[in-house]
């Protein structure tokens, strides 16, 4: 089953929203169909800053995973040259092949999803989103908020939590200690990584 999308979406919600659709076409016509993404992108212009289009990448290919695609492929690795047209700046690299920061997310994305299980979705609802990334070495958690800053507490069952992020194309970790298994978190749109746990509970 082949997918293509091209569409500036305005938040995850409207991309979870078709891919709700997909997987639903998929389950239809043959539960053992391979679901590829064969081509999407997030075109890098008035409306998608290059911070923006790097977000999305991250987000789409974390959602995409998370509705069991086994590929996802990106339009495109470097932006069209020539006359601009649409989608012509959805590249991971300019015209003149300097990374966009879309570049270094597609990367640690790519790096942190590589030798999963599964991705499953925790929370993605009230502008909060929380995956599971099941993996050999432990299981990673991603966060992001759709809904402007938020300032969330967790239960856990680890002492310690580990937080990651890019920033300005470096990657950013810090320590956090829980206390009585409790733990907050202020997440916004740049999606975090989250390890130590092996559970990870959004407290009432």
């Amino acid at each position: 089953f082949s997918f293509h999308d091209y569409r500036n979406y305005a938040s995850s919600e409207r991309f979870g929203y078709l891919l709700d659709l997909v997987k639903t076409a998929v389950s239809q016509n043959g539960s053992k169909k391979l679901l590829v993404f064969t081509s999407i992108g997030k075109d890098m212009n008035a409306s998608a800053s290059d911070s923006g289009q790097a977000m999305a990448v991250m987000k789409r290919l974390t959602l995409a995973s998370s509705y069991g695609a086994d590929m996802v492929l990106w339009w495109c690795f470097k932006d069209v040259p020539g006359k601009d047209r649409l989608n012509s700046h959805s590249g991971l690299l300019y015209k003149n092949s300097k990374p966009k920061s879309a570049y270094y997310y597609f990367a640690e994305i790519v790096r942190r999803l590589k030798g999963s299980d599964a991705v499953n979705r925790i929370n993605i609802k009230d502008g909060i989103y929380i995956f599971k990334v099941e993996r050999q070495q432990g299981p990673l958690f991603i966060l992001w908020s759709e809904s402007g800053r938020q300032d969330l507490s967790f239960n856990s069952d680890a002492y310690r939590v580990k937080i990651g992020r890019l920033e300005e194309n470096i990657f950013f970790t810090q320590n956090l200690r829980s206390k009585n298994g409790n733990f907050d978190l202020s997440i916004e749109s740049n999606p975090i990584f989250l390890e130590g746990p092996s559970e990870l509970k959004l407290s009432n």
